[in-house]
């Protein structure tokens, strides 16, 4: 059975004189624990997909479903990370953040302080969490945010891009640590991103969009190489030219479809 399915999707943005879909015959199935990645172009729908599933937004047509039930809100199950570290109270100290979710489910103060102390351990920031968001780097931050969503025992991470504006250095040792958090606890995982070398590191399966409007997946394609995956192999370049060939197919076909268009 499917974590997450979203069957038939369309969603359209209001245009002028007319309703612009941004998706269209979008249909993907999430299993439980899996962790799939999308990649496209900018503008081809994925924060929108991601929105669709986190209960932002709402299908012009078709169903999203999470564990059995029509999407219609928000909910505690599934858990946001966005590229930007806004979503940090900056009044609040790395751990008061990170203890935040289960502060408002009504846990009881030692409880919830040991839960935050064991989750700022895991992400390698023990002994920072006396610190406000503006004493900490921007990689630093995206800890805390990812420690603050998984506090919540959520059962699905929706990450839109949260290693985007960070540095090369940084988002490479991020990365490698959300893949070893991932096998530890397997949640199901839907992560945006433009970047092929990040979405082979992390995924069991790359979902390749469709430029917008219009969108659509364009080639599912599995990863089975043995985690944790090592950049510099063979195979990791042989995947990676698989991914581009198949985002460089993706736009070539748009071309064509746009040029025929009257």
């Amino acid at each position: 059975m499917s974590h997450v399915s979203l069957s038939g999707i369309e969603f359209r943005y209001p245009g002028k004189g007319k309703s612009l879909a941004i998706l269209r015959d979008f249909d993907l199935e999430i299993a439980p624990g899996e962790f799939v990645v999308m990649i496209g172009p900018s503008g081809c729908g994925k924060t929108t997909v991601l929105n669709l599933v986190a209960g932002f937004e709402f299908p012009s047509q078709g169903r999203v479903i999470v564990e059995g039930a029509e999407v219609r809100k928000p909910g505690a199950d599934r858990a946001v990370i966005f590229q930007g570290d806004d979503s940090l109270l900056p009044w609040l100290t790395a751990l008061e953040n990170i203890e935040l979710g289960p502060r408002i489910a009504g846990m009881a103060r030692g409880e919830r302080r040991k839960l935050a102390i064991e989750h700022l351990k895991l992400i390698g920031l023990e002994g920072q969490g006396h610190k406000r968001p503006s004493e900490l780097s921007g990689g630093m931050k995206q800890r805390i945010q990812l420690a603050r969503a998984m506090v919540c025992a959520s059962r699905i991470l929706l990450m839109d891009e949260p290693f985007g504006a960070i540095d090369a250095l940084t988002r490479a040792a991020l990365q490698d640590e959300l893949a070893a958090l991932w096998e530890r606890t397997h949640p199901t995982v839907l992560f945006i991103t433009h970047d092929i070398t990040e979405a082979i590191l992390l995924a069991d399966r790359i979902c390749v969009m469709t430029p917008g409007p219009d969108a659509t997946i364009a080639e599912m394609i599995p990863v089975t190489l043995a985690r944790p995956r090592d950049r510099s192999l063979p195979e990791f370049g042989t995947m990676y030219g698989r991914v581009h060939a198949a985002l460089s197919k993706s736009h070539g076909q748009d071309a064509r479809a746009a040029s025929a268009r009257p």
